[in-house]
């Protein structure tokens, strides 16, 4: 069952309960027609949650029977019928909170007690959090020394293997590790942090957000030569780099985006420099933090390595590899968001995003590049269409989806309508070119102006763009012809 016929069941079941059986039932609240529900210590309408949680809520509302937990606690494994599952279960639930909190296992008690939870004592380090009402979950993390590595375990109460299906726990656990790994985040990075709010939950809010506009031009223009590598300046000339990030911030930008498009270690091989990958994506992520302040956000840029899964000139175990490196310093740089874009290939950007959610508490951001076929629809250059590659990219882990590149607005509002005839609550981020290019010269020259394409920000808006954004031929006046034809969309 796909996701939006998932949706509209369990929404269809949750109808057909009387509110006031849920609300005794399931621990939570019904005011002017919204369900309001716990969820790790804070309450929240039931509206504002999307994909995943959404669907985990609505199973909760419906199979929830009873007030209080059983007491004893169970592995996955003792819930799920198949091994099938676990191993999915250890990716993007256990392996995440171990990479977060195995080197500092006291942090994961200080996180937890911040999120209203409890030290556990069943050995290790343990903690239990109230996920949901009468839905305990326990984390417990084993240092490592210098024979093994650190390990962890997630368990629950049993009364979750009679409401949930093993797939909904695995969902459960893999969102609660993921919220105990960004309120660790938010903790150590104080102040600044706590201003900003996911993108995410921006966006659910209702705010339409502006996104920056095109680095590499901008970067040619200040004197960076063919065949030199652009990542390379965020060590060498970052006052230039600090440049063009705060003139998209000046320009009225709410995110902007990061020097390091061709930053994995596949791309930086040309030129000699993989070994410093991490150091380049972390300058990066700092160099744009700073012109960002602490207000606005940083979505860092993860580009296509260039190598290919179809012609098994690489496997996908090297490439997650080479993406955590991007990911993992971006976070360290703070970043907010990692932006995996102009995609083609639907099994890259798999491993970006798992890269990107397994290993740090970064929202990731995934857009994939479509062209206009001689039919009329749209495809990238590896024949994944709108609404394949958005399916797996939400599978994947996404928080938010989209297109960038390759078209201007007015084909980008195709692009959009047709991911929100079916994916009705995910967010949509899109970056356009500056209409599509002309061949002057031998240049390629983008003949949209600002005016152009903030005549068609409104439409671009009203087909279902949450983020939207330039790509190549965009510059700061661009962004902010954007940003004011926005400005009575979000009074």
């Amino acid at each position: 069952m796909g996701y939006e016929d998932a949706l509209a069941l369990a929404s269809q079941r949750l109808a057909e309960l009387p509110p006031e059986t849920v609300c005794e039932r399931c621990g939570v609240r019904y005011e002017g027609g919204e369900f309001y529900v716990p969820w790790l210590g804070r309450e929240m309408p039931l509206s504002g949650a999307s994909g995943a949680r959404r669907i985990l809520w609505l199973h909760y509302l419906t199979a929830c029977g009873a007030k209080q937990p059983a007491g004893r606690l169970i592995a996955y494994r003792e819930a799920a019928p198949a091994l099938f599952y676990e191993p999915k279960f250890e990716e993007r639930a256990v392996k995440p909170l171990v990479n977060r909190f195995g080197g500092n296992p006291a942090a994961l008690i200080e996180t937890a007690l911040g999120l209203g939870g409890r030290v556990a004592g069943i050995g290790g380090v343990s903690v239990t959090v109230d996920a949901l009402p009468y839905l305990p979950v326990t984390f417990a993390i084993w240092e490592g020394d210098d024979e093994l590595p650190p390990a962890g375990s997630i368990l629950f109460d049993q009364t979750a293997k009679s409401w949930f299906a093993p797939e909904d726990l695995a969902v459960l656990a893999s969102l609660a590790a993921y919220e105990l790994i960004g309120a660790y985040k938010t903790s150590t990075q104080g102040g600044k942090a706590m201003a900003r709010q996911r993108i995410a939950e921006a966006v659910k809010a209702g705010r339409v957000l502006i996104s920056d506009g095109a680095w590499g031009t901008f970067l040619h223009a200040k004197g960076l030569k063919p065949g030199e590598c652009p990542e390379l300046w965020c060590v060498d000339k970052p006052g230039e780099v600090l440049d063009v990030a705060r003139s998209y911030i000046d320009a009225g930008a709410d995110m902007i985006e990061t020097d390091s498009f061709g930053g994995s270690g596949f791309k930086l091989e040309h030129y000699g420099l993989a070994g410093r990958a991490a150091e380049m994506n972390e300058a990066a992520a700092r160099i744009s933090r700073e012109a960002a302040g602490g207000d606005r956000w940083v979505i860092a840029s993860i580009g296509p390595t260039g190598e290919m899964l179809v012609t098994e000139d690489v496997t996908e175990e090297e490439l997650y590899e080479a993406f955590k490196v991007q990911a993992v310093a971006f976070e360290k740089g703070g970043a907010d968001a990692a932006c995996i874009e102009t995609m083609s290939d639907i099994g890259e950007a798999v491993q970006a995003i798992r890269a990107v959610k397994e290993n740090t508490a970064l929202e990731a951001i995934c857009t994939f590049t479509f062209e206009r076929t001689v039919r009329g629809d749209y495809r990238t250059m590896m024949g994944a269409d709108p609404l394949s590659a958005v399916k797996a990219a939400i599978e994947a882990g996404a928080d938010i989806v989209g297109a960038n590149c390759g078209n201007g607005i007015e084909r980008m509002i195709e692009i959009v309508r047709e991911i929100r005839s079916v994916y009705k609550e995910i967010p949509i981020l899109v970056h356009a070119n500056a209409g599509l290019p002309h061949n002057v010269d031998g240049k390629d020259v983008f003949p949209e102006t600002p005016q152009d394409m903030a005549a068609l920000v409104p439409q671009l808006a009203a087909a279902g763009a949450n983020i939207i954004g330039g790509c190549c031929g965009t510059t700061p006046a661009h962004i902010t012809a954007m940003k004011e034809a926005l400005r009575h969309l979000n009074k």
